[in-house]
């Protein structure tokens, strides 16, 4: 009896130590677009900040609207511009005012503003103007179909996640938005226009990393930084191909964390 039993007790350790060394390893998963309808999808993107009073109604719009509409793709950009004036949006980071900035550039603005939505790279409007936002996303759904692009590797080692895709689109002059999500979080502002509000951000950008596409449409790869404490359940990843000359989106790529 007592060698059956030392006998179970190594099994069982050996098991536990097996389990405790893979948790340890990089973990490869191969996913594919998770969104199946490719020729009604929207991108919106929302530059806005916690530090400016008229981007709540902006925040809350795009917020419910990306819960009743699953084929539209919002992506709350968070612009650093408004940190002097009182409140560090901790959501903020240069990158993303450079990304609006180019986007400037694209539509020939001479200069830019919060809260601003643009819509597949192509047009932009006032993010809190819910009837333009809906007949945006009409005439959107309506032009040529989004392509895909195909994610075959997704792995998370060191708190960041590192990708392998690709997408067939002939564009060759190109560029790839990788673009990590966070679902929802809510930040008692505590100083600047906001001051003693209890915002709710949705769709936030945490991080973007940008990579030339190659002109053999071989596969490219990005890695993405996590937030400390971060919880897969808030997360997902998107993918964008983007013109390099107009900034306009023609195909899209989406998966869970």
């Amino acid at each position: 009896m007592k060698k059956k039993f030392l006998l179970l007790t190594v099994i069982i350790i050996g098991v536990l130590l097996k389990i405790s060394f893979a948790s340890k390893q990089k973990t490869t998963t191969v996913v594919t677009t998770v969104e199946s309808n490719q020729n009604k999808l929207v991108v919106l993107e929302l530059f806005t900040s916690q530090g400016c009073s008229s981007c709540p109604p902006a925040d809350k719009l795009t917020g419910e609207y990306a819960k009743k509409n699953p084929n539209s793709i919002i992506l709350s950009f968070h612009v650093d511009y408004w940190n002097r004036l009182g409140w560090t949006d901790p959501f903020s980071k240069k990158a993303y005012s450079d990304r609006q900035s180019e986007y400037a550039n694209f539509f020939k603005a001479n200069s830019v503003y919060t809260p601003q939505l643009v819509v597949n790279g192509t047009s932009e409007f006032t993010g809190s103007n819910d009837a333009k936002l809906q007949q945006a996303v009409s005439r959107a759904i309506n032009e040529k179909p989004l392509g895909t692009i195909s994610i075959s590797e997704k792995s998370i080692q060191d708190n960041k996640v590192s990708l392998v895709f690709s997408s067939e689109d002939p564009t060759a002059a190109a560029y790839y938005s990788a673009i990590l999500v966070q679902h929802e979080a809510s930040t008692f502002i505590k100083a600047g226009e906001n001051e003693g509000l209890q915002l709710t951000n949705y769709n936030i950008v945490r991080d973007l990393a940008t990579i030339s596409k190659p002109k053999n449409n071989s596969s490219s790869a990005a890695s993405l930084q996590l937030p400390k404490g971060y919880t897969k359940e808030n997360f997902s990843i998107v993918l964008l191909l983007q013109e390099s000359n107009t900034g306009k989106i023609v195909a899209v790529g989406k998966t869970t964390l």
